[in-house]
């Protein structure tokens, strides 16, 4: 896992928190964590506001990477909602691809037979 902070320092707490948080939300999806790559940045710098954001991105095999990205006031809060969401969405993204599979030829409409 590639974790990068922009705008401040990525504290040993920050990096524990963030590598938790998406080992947990990709544990149920089959894919390492290895294969992740999170970016944290606060937007306004010292201005303040609703400026901090997480970026994750997952690779996964024959597609393209599924991204998550979460704007919030606090950082803790933002990492939390985008390793949710990218979890969600790897697990929707599987899930599409079995119920395709599984249809057969034409979406899983009967062959008229010949």
């Amino acid at each position: 896992m590639r974790i990068s902070a922009l705008s401040f320092p990525l504290t040993p707490a920050i990096r524990q928190h963030v590598e938790r948080r998406l080992e947990n939300a990709l544990s149920s999806t089959g894919i390492s964590s290895a294969q992740a790559s999170v970016r944290l940045l606060d937007i306004n710098g010292s201005r303040g506001g609703v400026d901090k954001q997480c970026r994750v991105s997952v690779a996964v095999k024959s597609a393209a990477p599924i991204v998550a990205v979460v704007t919030s006031n606090d950082l803790y809060q933002a990492v939390d909602k985008a390793a949710a969401t990218v979890g969600a969405l790897i697990r929707r993204h599987f899930a599409r691809r079995r119920s395709t599979r599984h249809q057969g030829p034409a979406g899983g409409r009967p062959q008229p037979v010949a």
